[in-house]
């Protein structure tokens, strides 16, 4: 189901979110980093394992990737001859600057490509060969609503583990649907506006459950 850069791509993740939740009041909390990347690991195979399982089913192959910002403008020829690595980068830099308070869990974006099935399956009186903003947007959707049915479910059972697993799938959803460069957001945002809002409504009851 992974390729080996996918594989990697995923570990860094990992590592990164862990370094950003031990990271409090200008305190590396290294005591925690078991604890932490437990966490870490099962929010972002889940996040990544759905968005498999999604693009399978619209018969379309996905490549997950760690975060990278390609332009400096929304302008056609606004290009950055080589990427920047935001997903390792813009984390960091807002954690330090917060003192650990502000964590910014965005590290992955996905790449999708049609596979020789859709091709030939009909939706409606149409068939569409390639990857549609639409398909995308569904992709993005389904990966963040595990998230939030995960933060709601972990925070009905006690203990800090639980407790830590729901709050930390809860902002990784959330920081993940802002629109921004090619993050989830920007795929659901562009693929279908009223799916945006549906799953900002969404999130915002999510965090009433989990936070109060």
């Amino acid at each position: 189901m992974f390729s080996k850069k996918e594989i990697i791509s995923m570990v860094i993740a990992a590592l990164m979110m862990s370094l950003i939740l031990m990271f409090n009041q200008d305190i590396l909390e290294t005591d925690y980093f078991a604890f932490y990347c437990v966490i870490s690991i099962f929010v972002i195979l889940l996040f990544i394992v759905s968005k498999k399982l999604i693009a399978r089913h619209l018969d379309i192959d996905i490549k997950i990737k760690n975060w990278e910002l390609s332009r400096y403008w929304i302008t056609a020829k606004a290009h950055l001859k080589h990427p920047i690595p935001a997903g390792i980068i813009f984390p960091l830099v807002f954690a330090f600057a917060s003192s650990g308070y502000l964590k910014m869990l965005t590290f992955l974006q996905f790449e999708s490509s049609a596979l020789p099935a859709k091709a030939v399956k009909k939706y409606g009186l149409k068939r569409f060969s390639e990857v549609m903003e639409w398909d995308d947007a569904q992709i993005a959707f389904y990966s963040i609503g595990s998230l939030l049915l995960l933060a709601v479910f972990a925070s009905l059972i006690s203990g800090d583990f639980f407790s830590a697993l729901s709050r930390t799938s809860l902002y990784f959803a959330a920081w993940n649907l802002i629109p921004f460069s090619k993050l989830d957001g920007t795929k659901l945002f562009m693929g279908s506006r009223p799916l945006y809002v549906f799953t900002l409504i969404l999130t915002a009851i999510a965090a009433l459950i989990v936070i109060l």
